[in-house]
């Protein structure tokens, strides 16, 4: 695959996951990813990532990826983002605090026969619980 190719499907990738997050249609992820795909964070298959979405909504309803930079390379492209979204929602022991966060984020996705077949995401809970206000501080 060529790297223009697998920056065109990074491309498409983020453009269809920003809509799926905005519509809330999860069956939107079918087309940019396999049905096994493996979400080195999530699980495998499709289902597992849609669930992540989802609990990504129910905390940040308005959440959006901001594209930085795309760099691609054979079926691998690394997509720097910025995830954009306001904490409406309660999610991993955390209440609502109403702040809206812009939380650095690269995701590594590995593309076969047009659409991901795996997938790292990294970012960080400490920048997020930071702007948050949330205590990250470790017990005594």
């Amino acid at each position: 695959m060529s790297t223009e190719a697998t920056r065109q499907l990074a491309r498409n990738y983020v453009e269809v996951l920003n809509r799926a997050m905005r519509t809330g249609d999860s069956g939107l992820l079918a087309t940019i990813a396999a049905a096994d795909l493996i979400d080195h964070g999530a699980g495998i298959g499709l289902e597992s990532w849609a669930a992540m979405v989802a609990m990504t909504l129910s905390i940040f309803p308005d959440a959006q990826l901001d594209v930085e930079t795309i760099l691609a390379d054979g079926d691998m492209a690394v997509i720097r983002s910025v995830l954009r979204g306001t904490h409406l929602g309660e999610g991993m022991g955390m209440p609502p605090t109403g702040k809206t966060i812009a939380l650095n984020a690269l995701d590594l996705v590995r593309f076969q026969d047009g659409l991901a077949a795996e997938r790292w995401l990294f970012s960080s809970d400490r920048e997020m619980m930071e702007q948050l206000g949330l205590d990250t501080a470790p017990e005594a």
